[in-house]
């Protein structure tokens, strides 16, 4: 078992190598601008400060979601139902939850290699914040590994006083021709 999981890693790991220098080929939506026009009736602030923790191709959740980890015992339990395939689990990342909250995005099951998701953009309105998320799935003519995959990643976000989080995801597709 564990040879097969090591093997379905270094084979995601190519994959997404070969997908690397691929041009990126945006959707129709609009989605990940940030809107700076802070004309009156439309007031924006800044967002809150965010970083990138850690993403992976085998997140085990079966459907798509986002979601915010408020505690250490949320991002504990998401942790190991992440990494549930691996023997042994990979060490959890550090949060300091007295300052940082942590964005959990899951692409859900993808059937070939070669997706990813991450964080575009954040804008806050007034009492929300909202999420831009760019899922990117391997285009016309890329080369993927194929096998099923569930592509996730987490990031870290400060502590905010907005009381509304919404999600945008975008659709994008490499083209590697």
């Amino acid at each position: 078992m564990k040879n097969i999981i090591l093997l379905s890693i270094c084979v995601t790991a190519l994959s997404l190598v070969f997908l690397y220098g691929c041009k990126t080929k945006k959707g129709a939506s609009n989605s990940g601008k940030t809107n700076n026009n802070n004309t009156p009736g439309n007031m924006t602030e800044t967002p809150p400060k965010w970083a990138y923790l850690i993403s992976g191709a085998v997140g085990n959740r079966e459907t798509e979601a986002q979601f915010m980890i408020k505690s250490e015992d949320e991002w504990t339990k998401v942790w190991k139902e992440t990494n549930q395939s691996f023997e042994p689990m990979p060490p959890k990342p550090a949060v300091d939850f007295t300052k940082n909250w942590v964005i959990a995005c899951m692409m859900g099951m993808k059937r070939s290699g070669g997706h990813s998701l991450k964080i575009k953009d954040l804008t806050v309105n007034g009492d929300a914040l909202k999420i831009s998320i760019e899922n990117t799935s391997p285009g016309k003519n890329c080369m993927s590994v194929d096998m099923i995959t569930y592509p996730y990643a987490f990031y870290t976000i400060e502590h905010f006083k907005q009381s509304k989080v919404t999600f945008e995801s975008t659709a994008v597709s490499k083209d590697c021709n």
